[in-house]
């Protein structure tokens, strides 16, 4: 199957991943409860222990991650991942009982994980340097998609058989629902590998492995751009100087990311990834269905799917342009800081949300709650959501980046592996109060965003390290592109280029095609 050359197709291709993803995060959140796998699903802790499987699998698919990408590149490694994800899938679509629900989800979370760690790096190498946000939003929005069509085949499964909603007390029904919506979910899956055989190396990957005419050809298609465009002669000898800059250090290793250069932009990488599962978001999106089903919501099917259904239209109409538009450091800023006065002005406004059993039998007060967790979602989903991905993604330089967001990725795994095995019994012990300690957290993050988020919004990913490297503080301003303007200007007047500017597409021999540096001193 032909590659594609379309920096669009590519990047939405890369982006339906998140499909995948999606499914393993709301595996646990949908309509029906999974726990009607278990004989015994009102046993201590067997929830916890079963969401936390995700989590677990996810940690691990992370890490090795990186050790795919450095041997074989993008391409295969995601393929790889995605038929893990398929199997896992598949044997939760046999599964008669927990254990083999179990097995199977810990499995597909290995394979949408791996997938979860290299696509993000892999979509800010194709990406145009001022739209990386917005196609990362587009990543985030087929990850939403993907929570909220957990319900929608749960939904469908049900009219398969004949069924309305089955009801808890009716336990092989719900088992065999569930497992006709596993079988749904293997569609788009298929789907995804079949995108993978379209998808090319990144012109970073083909270079890396001393490709230098393939890398440049491909980066000409995907800026749409002749041979010899000044734009595209800067970003390919920015390219090439980096690497071969890298190249005199050895090979990466996991100990490069914590030299004094990189340690800081790692430790940032880090935290930006949990935050984004340690501001409350996670115990909304996991139990919101568990409230809203508790309370009496009338057809609550139309309830949860209106709340997930809000998450997706919110980052399509906006999380996937505000980070481009205002920045990824005011952005995570606004959106801590809104989020913590979410927290204590909404849920708390009138003493009764104290009482999770007042809120459950009070069908107006449940529908407060339905409300309130639309407008956090609507927040979380315009700032942090997609934000933090992008942000801990083009941080690291391009030897590093395969582990560093191998490593992020982790952190966000064990954040939510975290809210995952605490939320619940937090929740029992301190009912609705545990929401001011998310208040707290969120609060915490504005405070460190204000003295730690370097704004990156339009640089290019070969100036990062000057970026971060610089004498400025994070809050003050701080040009960026500027070696990428100068070495434009510097190519407008190169021989190469003014001999070959009246063709449309001129066929010219360039040194650094075999990657050395550009002649008549247009490199720096």
């Amino acid at each position: 199957m032909q590659e594609s050359r379309d920096a669009g197709f590519i990047l939405f291709m890369a982006a339906f991943s998140g499909l995948l993803i999606g499914f393993n995060l709301g595996s646990m959140t949908g309509i029906l409860d999974v726990m009607m796998f278990s004989s015994e699903p009102n046993v201590p802790f067997q929830r916890e222990l079963m969401a936390s499987i995700l989590p677990f699998g996810s940690i691990l698919g992370a890490l090795i991650s990186w050790l795919a990408v450095d041997e074989w590149g993008v391409r295969s490694p995601l393929r790889w991942a995605t038929l893990v994800w398929v199997f896992g899938t598949g044997l939760m679509s046999m599964a008669g009982r927990m254990t083999l629900v179990g097995v199977g989800r810990s499995i597909a979370g290995v394979g949408g994980r791996i997938l979860s760690a290299i696509v993000p790096a892999y979509m800010v190498e194709i990406a145009p340097k001022d739209r990386r946000a917005s196609f990362m939003g587009l990543l985030y929005v087929f990850i939403g998609l993907g929570i909220l069509m957990i319900s929608g085949t749960q939904f469908m499964a049900s009219r398969l058989i004949g069924e309305t909603v089955p009801k808890s007390d009716d336990p092989d029904a719900v088992v065999s629902v569930l497992r006709i919506s596993f079988i749904l979910q293997l569609f788009p899956g298929l789907v995804f590998m079949m995108f993978t055989l379209m998808m090319p190396q990144s012109p970073y990957t083909l270079a890396s492995n001393g490709q230098w005419r393939e890398a440049h050809a491909l980066m000409a298609a995907l800026e749409k751009r002749v041979a010899t465009d000044p734009k595209l002669l800067a970003h390919y000898e920015q390219m090439r100087a980096e690497m071969q800059a890298q190249s005199r250090g050895g090979q990466p290793t996991l100990r490069m990311l914590l030299s004094p250069s990189e340690r800081g932009k790692l430790i940032l990488g880090l935290f930006t990834q949990l935050w984004n599962q340690l501001c409350g978001i996670h115990v909304l999106l996991y139990h919101t269905s568990y409230v809203i089903a508790s309370a009496g919501v009338s057809w609550f099917p139309l309830a949860v799917v209106f709340v997930y259904l809000f998450n997706v239209l919110t980052t399509a109409m906006s999380g996937s342009r505000v980070a481009d538009v205002l920045g990824r450091r005011l952005t995570l800023i606004i959106g801590s800081l809104v989020q913590y006065a979410e927290l204590n002005l909404g849920y708390f406004e009138d003493p009764f949300f104290d009482n999770l059993d007042y809120v459950i039998r009070k069908p107006g007060v449940s529908s407060a709650v339905v409300v309130f967790a639309s407008i956090f979602v609507v927040t979380y989903a315009a700032t942090w959501g997609p934000t933090s991905w992008t942000y801990s993604t083009e941080i690291f330089p391009t030897h590093l980046r395969s582990r560093g967001v191998a490593l992020c990725t982790a952190s966000f795994w064990v954040g939510n592996l975290i809210m995952t095995l605490t939320v619940p019994s937090m929740l029992i012990k301190f009912d609705a109060k545990i929401y001011y300690v998310f208040a707290l957290k969120s609060f915490v993050a504005f405070m460190y965003g204000l003295v730690a988020f370097r704004e990156t919004q339009g640089g290019p990913l070969e100036e990062m390290d000057d970026l971060f490297n610089s004498e400025y503080f994070a809050w003050q301003f701080q040009p960026r592109g500027v070696k990428f303007e100068h070495l434009v200007s510097r190519f407008e007047i190169h021989p190469a280029v003014l001999g070959n500017a009246a063709g449309p597409e001129p066929d010219i021999e360039l040194e650094a095609m075999d990657g050395n540096a550009m002649t008549d001193g247009a490199a720096v």
